[in-house]
Formats: C-alpha cells, sequence, structure tokens
C-alpha cells in the first residue's frame, strides 16, 4: 500500500471515495478539504482505485491522493482497513455507494477509534427504480444501509428531498439524517468566471446558448434535452453546449446526428474550468431525472446566469426555492422544458438576493461538518499549507 504522507497538523481527516470522477461529489468534498486545510486540518483523500481522471489536477493544494490500488471489490474492506490502522486519521468523510458501507464496516473491524460520517448525494430511491426488478444492487443496497448506517456516528443528506428518502428507504428514526447542503464558493467562482474563454458562440451579439453540465449518463437525461434543444430551435435560432464525459457519449452524438443537430450543439468533454461558459451563456438547464442537490444548478445563480431545471427528487426545487429563482419543468417532458428554455431566454434570470446564498457558504458548510467530524474542536485558520 502507498505510504501515507503525514504533515504537522495535530488533526486529521481523511476523505473516502471509490474514485475520481468528474462529478459533482468530488467538487463538494474538495471544497470542504480545502477549507478544512484552511483551518490546520490534515486531509487525506483516500480512493480505492485511480485511473487517470481530470479531476486529478483539482485536488487542493495540501491534501494527499491515497490509491489504496484495490484490485476487486473485495480488496476494499482490508486496505481500507489497513489505512485507518496506519495513519489513524481522527474522523473520515465518506460519500457513495458502496463507500459509505464499506467505511462503516472498515471502522468496526479495525476498531479503530476513528469517527466515521457518512455522507447521501442522490435521490437513491429514484435511481434503484431504473434498475432491472432481479438487479441484486436493487435490493443489496437498502439492505445494507439499513443493517449499518446506525453504526456510524453521523449521516448527512445534502437536501431535505434526499434526507427522507433515506429515511423512507433505510428506516431511520427521526433526526438520525440531518441536512447540510453543497458549499458554494461564490467569489471564487465569480473570479474564475472572468479567465479569458475563446468560443465563438458565446462572443457578444450572437444567437442565444443553452448551456448544461454533467457526467454523460442516464441520470442526466441528454436525450431528452436534445429533444427539448431541437424543439427549440423550431423557434428561435440557439445554440447547445454540454460539458462533461461518460458512457453516453456515443449514444448522444448518434441522437444528435439523427435530430440533424451537428452544427448547432458540441460536447467538449470535461472542462476544468466552466465558469467562464457558465457565465456567458444564455441559459443554463438541469434536465436530469433525479439529483442530490445539483452543484452546477447553485453555481449558474451564483452567476446570474437563467435556470432551467425538471422539478426532479430532489435539490432543483429547494435550489430554485419553488420556481422563485429558475424554472421548473416536469421530468422527461421535452416539450415543456423547450417552453422553459424559451421563457428563460426572452425573460432572463430573476435578481436572486446574497442572502439567499449564504446558508451554501463554505466556511458555514465546514463549520457544520466539523460539528460532526470533530465534535469539540476549537481550529483555527493556519498558514500551514500553501493555498
Amino acid at each position: 500500500m502507498p505510504k501515507v504522507l503525514v504533515r504537522g497538523a495535530s488533526v486529521r481527516v481523511a476523505v473516502y471515495l471509490h474514485t475520481l470522477f468528474n462529478g459533482g461529489i468530488e467538487r463538494v468534498m474538495f471544497d470542504l478539504a480545502a477549507e478544512m486545510m484552511r483551518r490546520g486540518i490534515a486531509v487525506d483523500v483516500v480512493v480505492n482505485t485511480l485511473e487517470y481522471s481530470p479531476m486529478i489536477e483539482q485536488l487542493p493544494k495540501g491534501a494527499s491522493l491515497v490509491n489504496l490500488e484495490c484490485r476487486g471489490f473485495l480488496d476494499r474492506l482490508p486496505r481500507l482497513m489497513r489505512y485507518l490502522r496506519t495513519a489513524r486519521p481522527d474522523a473520515m468523510l465518506s460519500a457513495g455507494h458502496f463507500s459509505n458501507e464499506i467505511a462503516i464496516l472498515a471502522r468496526i473491524f479495525s476498531h479503530s477509534k476513528t469517527r466515521c460520517v457518512v455522507t447521501e448525494h442522490t435521490n437513491l430511491g429514484v435511481e434503484l427504480k431504473t434498475l432491472g426488478r432481479m438487479c441484486p444492487r436493487r435490493f443489496a443496497v437498502p439492505f445494507l444501509c439499513t443493517l449499518l448506517y446506525r453504526f456510524a456516528d453521523a449521516m448527512v443528506a445534502v437536501s431535505d428531498g434526499v434526507r427522507m428518502d433515506c429515511e423512507r428507504l433505510f428506516h431511520l428514526p427521526p433526526n438520525r439524517c440531518i441536512t447540510i447542503r453543497n458549499p458554494l464558493d461564490a467569489t471564487g467562482i465569480r473570479t474564475r468566471s472572468m479567465e479569458s474563454l475563446e468560443h465563438s458562440w458565446l462572443s457578444a451579439g450572437g444567437p442565444p446558448v443553452v448551456l448544461a453540465i454533467g457526467r454523460l449518463e442516464l441520470q442526466k437525461d441528454f436525450q431528452m434535452l436534445l429533444d427539448a434543444f431541437a424543439l427549440l430551435r423550431q423557434r428561435i435560432d440557439a445554440r447547445l453546449i454540454v460539458l462533461g464525459e461518460g458512457s453516453q457519449r456515443a449514444s448522444l452524438l448518434a441522437r444528435v446526428k439523427q435530430l440533424k443537430l451537428e452544427p448547432w450543439v458540441e460536447f467538449p468533454g470535461f472542462v476544468a474550468n466552466p465558469y467562464p461558459y457558465l457565465r456567458l451563456a444564455k441559459v443554463f438547464c438541469v434536465s436530469s431525472r433525479w439529483e442530490g442537490l445539483s452543484v452546477s444548478l447553485l453555481e449558474a445563480l451564483a452567476l446570474g446566469t437563467p435556470a432551467v431545471s425538471t422539478d426532479c427528487p430532489s435539490g432543483p426545487r429547494e435550489v430554485l426555492c419553488d420556481g422563485r429563482w429558475g424554472i421548473l419543468t416536469p421530468v422527461g417532458d421535452s416539450r415543456a422544458f423547450a417552453e422553459g428554455l424559451l421563457r428563460a431566454i426572452e425573460a432572463g434570470a430573476p435578481e436572486m438576493s446574497e442572502d439567499a446564498l449564504q446558508s451554501y457558504r463554505v466556511d458555514s458548510v465546514t463549520d457544520r461538518y466539523l460539528s460532526l467530524l470533530l465534535p469539540g474542536w476549537n481550529g483555527h485558520p493556519v498558514e500551514a499549507f500553501p493555498q
């Protein structure tokens, strides 16, 4: 197992993930890690396996990347147990399946005193319904979570909808799971959005550009977005840019060709800094079948970009305050989504107050996580780690 880099900080937190995808969970965990390090806490980002990922370049400065180098599912538990015994972090924050379950078991079987906090970032009830009726995961996840989550020191959901879904699915008692919304560094996002971007579609005076950001997977329902965009183009001249990578790239490009949209649709792949795109787009959209709490939707609001989202479980309605800050449409309805895009393009964005973003501030969100990870810890910002 790779050597763990130990720093001089007296407090250490492990952030445990399966791997580094190009998704919102990694960005959330990296923001929390950066803020914890600013306060003098050492952070290890621990992953089961790691092939090349563009998210490696986004790892916060000062964080250790610990690759457990698991060759298969059965390697995960013993290798995480060994890490806990060797590094002895004060607390461990895990995210996703089956990382949460493995984290709890590793803490139990290693006899570690490490506090364990598990986090849920998606509406699992809806996701599981998309699996086949006889798919083992459809039954294994609720069973394991119901059995194991009672042994976690705390459980966090990123939205009220996710929390209620977990309470129902895992038979949790009241107050066992709490809601802590994803952090948003509005100042940093606005600064990075001003970086130069050379793209002919995003120059002043051109046709409106619709932007979507996310992994190219079934959950995001970009197939429906393409159908809606085809309907939108019957009304106005417009362009569509979808940032992200995933397993559905080939089928999405095939759908673009089938709809004869090639001149007006781009899939540039993963972009390390999407914020200039987000600032310059005429409208940002979320076409998902389900979410937890859309990070990109929050970022669009911070930049004042008009937003359209499906009213999927669970996050968009909470983020958009029941439609006050953006347009909500029924899930899977391409015609309604096209109408929503047209309304947003024509009407622009409502002016969102800074007060509405306060509950997402990185420092306040990190405070709430630290109250669970390190109860009673009275740390303060230090200059021990480069920013």
